[in-house]
């Protein structure tokens, strides 16, 4: 399974789960104790460790069978007090906590980690909002971590091995600047099919196979890739800059049952990146991994 979302950090040392903490009451809301540390997935470049924060209401909603995935990844207000995903699986969620900066691999999980959708949200407890607001993106993650950790009951060790990999590389004739590939301007909105606005850096879809980025790197797009290819895509374009990308790309992450078939839209990938002037090229790569040991289904609330 692959993140989104949306890449991992280099995999370091500690494995140190131990349930001390009574996180999150569902719906009723309660007092939580410091939560058990998952497996440390940070590298040397990295801020300091976040403070702990408490969630006072952590709540998982299976949807009803037959509902697609939504299209809305994180729901994540910038000025709010929670975090949450509309219909996506737990392996979903657990990409959003441990992407970082490298590509990221995670295995072992039980099928129905990356088959089993869910509604979840975890809401901040109030004392700890203003720590919540105030942290950067990557130190949520670490916040969420520690809570999944607790919920789920989650063990996992750390695993750096050799893997297939995609290198995303520019091609000779250079990138091809134009409606589907531009340098990102932070005031500029785009309008999308249906009269959506698009405005900010962040990702949707037009449809199940139109992926609009908007204020990506080059190492977003690669993770965005790799979802959605058979394995991870590594960023080697030398490029530092950010851009709005549209491509060719569906919304539902790989699927080897139907990934060959005719219809497929994933081989549309390879040839939408071209009209960019990115291309694909085999590899290897040493690629950050995280092995699930154990994990519990979420307490239904």
């Amino acid at each position: 399974m692959r993140g989104d979302v949306r890449a991992l950090l280099v995999v370091a040392l500690s494995i140190a789960i131990a349930a001390s903490c009574a996180l999150a009451q569902a719906s009723s809301g309660g007092a939580s104790k410091p939560a058990a540390q998952p497996p440390a997935v940070v590298d040397a470049e990295d801020e300091p460790s976040p403070p702990h924060i408490h969630f006072d209401v952590v709540s998982f909603k299976p949807c009803k069978e037959g509902i697609a995935l939504t299209m809305k990844i994180t729901i994540m207000p910038p000025n709010g007090d929670s975090i949450g995903y509309h219909c996506q699986t737990i392996g979903r969620i657990l990409s959003f906590a441990y992407a970082g900066k490298q590509p990221f691999r995670l295995s072992g999980e039980p099928v129905w980690v990356d088959t089993d959708a869910y509604d979840f949200q975890a809401k901040v407890a109030p004392e700890d909002v203003a720590v919540w607001r105030k942290t950067s993106l990557d130190a949520k993650r670490v916040m969420v971590r520690e809570m999944l950790a607790e919920v789920l009951n989650l063990k996992m060790h750390a695993d750096t091995t050799t893997h297939p990999v995609y290198a995303l590389v520019v091609s000779k004739g250079g990138l091809k600047i134009g409606p589907k590939l531009k340098e990102y301007q932070a005031d500029e909105e785009t309008k999308l099919a249906g009269g959506r606005v698009f405005k900010g850096r962040d990702v949707t879809w037009v449809g199940p196979d139109v992926a609009y980025y908007q204020g990506t790197t080059m190492a977003g797009l690669a993770d965005g890739l790799g979802a959605r290819l058979d394995r991870e895509v590594v960023d080697k374009t030398g490029l530092s800059g950010m851009y709005d990308v549209q491509l060719t790309m569906p919304f539902l992450h790989y699927d080897p049952k139907t990934a060959n078939v005719e219809d497929s839209k994933f081989a549309e990938i390879f040839d939408g990146l071209k009209e960019l002037g990115l291309r694909l090229e085999s590899s290897k790569a040493e690629l950050n991994g995280i092995v699930v040991d154990h994990v519990e289904r979420p307490p239904e609330n």
